[in-house]
């Protein structure tokens, strides 16, 4: 047991560090992926540790304990022995060419190729939850009343459709409440039941809120909701962000950098999101006006400010219930411009003057919702690229933009979550070549070859394109779910590998009985058994998730097992076939672990002094068959000189 144990702990050392380097990148994601992945990636790694120490420790101990009155003789199950010759005389076929192995490269890596380009990132799963959110917004200016009517009929028809077992909803703002919302929106809250089905059921609540002409909406879940509170800014790959404290000036300013914007090459969908405007009641006082009636213009903005807005006048106490008392006009004389300007409002002198009279009272468009950026206004114009890389664009837009003038406390700035995106995929990309070049070292580490460690370094991606295979038909997109089954599967083609290229130095040092294809079929067959343990073992605890899809509750564990079975198929055929041929093929007689050894560029090694030429003199050699002496044995050249005849 010790024996093994020694022999197996590099193989397992090296084959650890190497499933623990994709784990690097998740610490250098954005806040919204590290907060996600990083708890993820330490279970992982810490998961991954415990086994290696279990497997060294426990395991080794167990086996003395358990195994120490087991009879000498190896024992196998009946399918493993049923397997082994039927196993070696395929794999003795498959390796009497290199054409099979080369073509079973050449196909996986091609599918790769193709598959790999055509998926596309998912941030977060998506996750089938039974209580999700609905937001309705009118066009601005709607009023409250009739955005509690529209409001009260959706939840009507949304608690018709079958399968919803609860809607709620609220309107506007509350006078406390800490949410942004205009009376023109309002949210309802649907709860599904248990028993429905979930994919029918949310399709026919779509149906019904996009029923409503006019009406923007949008369904989501509690979670998407949290999450998209957390990311800011914008995802368009070109966004220019003016500032400005005037809104005026910050329009025209937008205008002119719209239009300097709209020639440059490579730039589609070009436009300025502008706040969105609504109707409303503005009151502007006259100020020699106001004077010559004798009163003051705060009186002027507090009088009209009561009409069209309320002020609280105290509080009424019920129940334990506090509401506040609000004086304000009634609907149709806030709501009527006529009726603003004919208020009247006290004199000093005790007599009344019109609002009308002493100011300018009419309706202006009006932003609903003022946008603000480090306590400045600000007004997006944003652009999407074709045809031309987005570093070229932003290169020329910036151009652009040094020929348009801007007053003072106004600028403008590059900003977009696309750009943050840009530079964690560089980085996420330095990183790659940094962990693969620490793979190959690593594995150069483990066999002390070269030849050995490039063999395995090109193989282990093709274990993986089954399990992109997999993903791309299920929809093409890699979730969280789906990167652990590939994380799985890469863990299990690394040792996979590791061990049986180990496997087969050992026989070609001497271990094994056999040559060439033999020996390679002898060590293929050793690893049959483990290698067949392991996909079995992973895969039975795949398939119910398979089998169950991705109900409620599956949305991380179903896609991961299915492309953990995927990736299982190939990373399967590469360690049982393909790894063996392509040893035989590459690295049979040249897989010794002196053979470039990388510890030759720093390690002086001292060669050994260079054997005695064997000259045989003496005419004692054994014949050739032509008359001819051969020399019999080796011995120093002054001893043969010595012996030859005078």
């Amino acid at each position: 047991v010790v024996e093994a144990i020694v022999r197996a702990r590099a193989g397992l050392l090296f084959a650890t560090l190497i499933i623990l380097l994709p784990l690097v990148p998740v610490f250098f994601l954005g806040h919204l992926g590290a907060a996600l992945g990083r708890p993820l990636a330490l279970s992982y790694a810490l998961a991954l540790l415990a086994s290696m120490v279990v497997a060294l420790t426990v395991a080794p101990a167990l086996s003395v304990m358990l195994l120490a009155r087991a009879g000498a003789a190896p024992t196998e199950s009946p399918a493993i022995r049923w397997l082994k010759p039927r196993y070696g005389r395929l794999l003795s076929r498959a390796t009497k060419s290199s054409r099979p192995a080369l073509l079973t490269f050449a196909v996986l890596a091609v599918l790769g190729a193709i598959v790999v380009p055509q998926l596309r990132q998912s941030t977060l799963p998506t996750f089938k939850e039974t209580d999700f959110l609905i937001d309705l917004e009118a066009p601005p200016g709607t009023s409250l009343p009739e955005m509690d009517r529209v409001t009260a009929q959706a939840s009507h028809e949304v608690r018709a459709v079958p399968g919803v077992r609860d809607v709620g909803a609220h309107v506007g703002r509350a006078i406390t409440g800490d949410q942004v919302s205009n009376p023109n929106g309002s949210e309802l809250w649907v709860s599904l039941s248990s028993t429905a089905d979930y994919d029918d059921t949310l399709a026919a609540v779509r149906r019904v809120i996009k029923g409503y002409p006019g009406i923007e909406s949008d369904v989501k879940t509690y979670s998407q909701a949290k999450f998209g509170d957390l990311q800011t800014g914008t995802d368009e790959p070109v966004v220019v962000r003016v500032y400005g404290p005037e809104l005026n000036v910050l329009r025209t300013q937008t205008e002119a950098v719209t239009k300097a914007m709209a020639g440059t090459r490579g730039i589609g969908n070009l436009h300025a999101e502008l706040p969105t405007q609504e109707p409303t009641i503005q009151v502007e006082v006259n100020l020699d006006a106001a004077k010559a009636a004798g009163i003051k213009p705060g009186d002027v903005r507090r009088a009209a400010a009561v009409l069209v807005s309320g002020v609280t006048a105290g509080s009424l106490f019920e129940e334990q219930k506090v509401f506040d008392v609000v004086v304000w006009g009634t609907p149709a004389t806030r709501q009527d411009v006529t009726a603003v300007r004919n208020l009247l409002i006290d004199t000093p002198n005790g007599g009344q003057v019109r609002l009308g009279d002493v100011a300018r009272v009419d309706v202006q468009p009006s932003p609903n919702v003022i946008q603000r950026d480090a306590v400045s206004r600000y007004v997006d114009v944003t652009a999407q690229v074709r045809g031309r890389s987005r570093s070229a664009v932003l290169a020329d837009v910036k151009d652009r933009l040094q020929g348009v003038k801007f007053p003072l406390e106004y600028r403008y700035e590059l900003v977009s979550n696309f750009a943050d995106r840009g530079a964690i995929e560089h980085r996420l990309v330095l990183l790659g070549i940094g962990i693969a070049i620490g793979t190959f070292l690593l594995l150069q580490a483990a066999f002390a070859n070269w030849r050995l460690a490039v063999l395995h370094f090109v193989t282990l991606p093709l274990a993986l394109v089954g399990g992109t295979l997999v993903i791309l038909i299920g929809g093409g997109t890699i979730e969280l779910g789906s990167v652990a089954g590939l994380l799985a599967v890469f863990a299990i083609a690394v040792r996979n590998g590791v061990v049986l290229l180990q496997r087969f130095q050992r026989l070609e040092g001497g271990e094994g009985n056999g040559l060439g294809r033999d020996l390679v079929v002898q060590g293929a067959r050793d690893r049959l058994a483990p290698i067949l343990l392991t996909a079995g073992g992973t895969a039975a605890f795949f398939v119910p998730f398979a089998l169950l899809g991705d109900l409620p509750g599956h949305e991380i564990v179903s896609p991961m097992a299915s492309a953990g079975l995927g990736g299982l198929v190939t990373s399967t055929i590469v360690s049982l076939f393909l790894l063996p041929a392509l040893y035989h093929r590459f690295a049979y007689g040249k897989a010794s672990m002196d053979d470039l050894d990388l510890r030759d560029l720093w390690v002086e090694t001292a060669q050994p002094p260079a054997p005695p030429v064997a000259i045989d003199l003496t005419g004692n050699g054994d014949g050739d068959g032509n008359g001819h002496r051969v020399p019999s044995e080796v011995g120093a050249p002054s001893e043969a000189l010595e012996a030859w005849p005078s």
